[in-house]
């Protein structure tokens, strides 16, 4: 997508109840420590490209967007959204270079859960045929 892009992350266990046990307010709160490390993470790359590119300056016009995903079937709604976010343009899932859903249906090595994101649809053959069928915006909460 050349206006944004999607991130589907979810935090270590052992991050999460510190964060839960955390007895901090403001800036470092429970509900801020994601947050800070998202922008933190972009603050990297922006400062990476722009040295790179030999600019300066902001790469994202606006503050993001962050979702707690609250229910599995949301988490299905939500991995489908991202992977067909690209039919908004032309590009079929499968040929969309920048997602996640080729990492997922193939045997190569990937840093990514594949085995837990399939385990979401039950198996690879649901997985792909989810994907077949355009999810309802709706239920993105986008």
């Amino acid at each position: 997508m050349s206006n944004h892009f999607h991130f589907l992350l979810r935090a270590k266990e052992s991050v999460q109840a510190s964060i839960l046990n955390a007895d901090k307010t403001g800036l470092h709160s429970a509900n801020k420590v994601y947050s800070k490390q998202i922008g933190k993470m972009i603050s990297s790359y922006t400062q990476a490209f722009n040295k790179m590119e030999s600019r300066h300056g902001p790469l994202l016009e606006s503050p993001f967007k962050r979702l707690k995903v609250d229910s599995e079937s949301y988490l299905r709604n939500l991995i489908i959204y991202i992977h067909q976010n690209p039919l908004d343009i032309g590009i079929s899932v499968n040929n969309y270079e920048y997602s996640s859903y080729k990492a997922i249906i193939s045997d190569r090595y990937t840093v990514l859960e594949r085995t837990e994101v399939i385990s979401y649809f039950d198996d690879i053959e649901n997985f792909k045929f989810y994907h077949r069928n355009r999810v309802d915006d709706t239920l993105s909460k986008f």
